[in-house]
């Protein structure tokens, strides 16, 4: 992701300067399971369909969840047809902080990257971007609960996996938590199970069977950089939170984390803004009150330093 370690990041920093440009791509014939097998081979949430070096579309783990698991026929299908078009686009020089606001307001996590020339040049996402933004001084003083922003999707063990992504699509949520069954803990099913499970071809087990378990848990009172260090250290993507009963209250995804850093870091830019146009409005007004009492007066004004040299 050609991250730049922890120092502050220029504002003039640009999309252009961290985009990746090996981006994983197929054709458009190709299987939604052949797809979703590079997407798993390669560790990527994304794959570009390009035609004759082009790119035509994208499908992703989120678009994963529109598929209807209970017919195995439906992801021998090509990728052509369940792929997002038109692209979603950005230039590269865009900084990357409004890249940022852009892509929080759309509702998105990818871009594709394109030169002065609107040439494809490669990709950004959103963990791309607020990663390299090097905003973890926001983490320090903030608790768990203040990230939290998933509902809590449910599932019981004994569900098909259409069932789980149905509910997933319905809360719009990127993971869903299997019920404890026989006393072995909660468990979890994310956007890149299903990916998995697409890829092996094993859509027609239980919950209960493709569950990854135990769910890790963090308590809603921790400090939030815990919670990061946590999943950073697990290589995990989701983190169950708990109340002070021991309840589970939520998950907290590192997405969620980085949305969150990313918000508070856009809003404090936001405020600098808004206070140095203040500045300069007032300034502006002190400047024509002084033209206006210089204008108005009947003797010659004189500029002088403190010292008493004439400027």
């Amino acid at each position: 992701m050609g991250i730049r370690g922890n120092q502050e990041m220029p504002e003039e920093f640009t999309v252009g300067d961290i985009a990746q440009r090996q981006v994983l791509n197929c054709s458009p014939d190709l299987c939604i399971a052949d797809a979703a097998q590079k997407m798993r081979e390669s560790a990527c949430s994304s794959i570009i369909v390009m035609v004759n070096g082009i790119p035509e579309g994208i499908w992703t783990e989120r678009d994963a969840l529109s598929i209807d698991f209970s017919d195995l026929s439906l992801i021998e299908r090509p990728i052509s047809e369940v792929m997002s078009t038109p692209l979603k686009t950005i230039s590269n020089s865009t900084s990357l902080s409004k890249a940022a606001v852009k892509l929080r307001k759309l509702g998105l996590r990818h871009f594709l990257v394109l030169d002065d020339d609107e040439n494809f040049v490669g990709m950004v996402s959103q963990t791309d971007i607020i990663l390299n933004q090097s905003v973890d001084h926001f983490l320090d003083l903030r608790q768990v609960g203040s990230a939290l922003r998933q509902p809590l999707v449910m599932v019981e063990g004994t569900a098909s996996l259409s069932e789980v992504v149905r509910k997933m699509q319905e809360f719009h949520s990127d993971a869903a938590v299997v019920d404890d069954i026989d006393g072995k803990g909660y468990g979890i099913i994310t956007e890149r199970d299903i990916i998995r499970l697409t890829a092996e071809r094993r859509i027609s087990e239980t919950a209960h069977e493709i569950a990854s378990r135990p769910l890790i848990t963090i308590p809603v009172s921790a400090a939030l950089v815990r919670a990061k260090d946590l999943l950073e250290k697990q290589k995990f993507r989701h983190v169950g939170v708990t109340g002070n009963n021991g309840g589970l209250l939520g998950l907290l995804s590192f997405s969620d984390i980085l949305e969150s850093n990313q918000y508070n870091y856009v809003s404090k830019l936001e405020e600098a803004v808004k206070e140095r146009d203040n500045a300069l409005l007032r300034s502006e007004e002190n400047l024509k009150l002084a033209h206006k009492v210089i204008d108005a007066a009947p003797d010659a004004i004189m500029i002088v330093s403190a010292d008493g040299k004439i400027e």
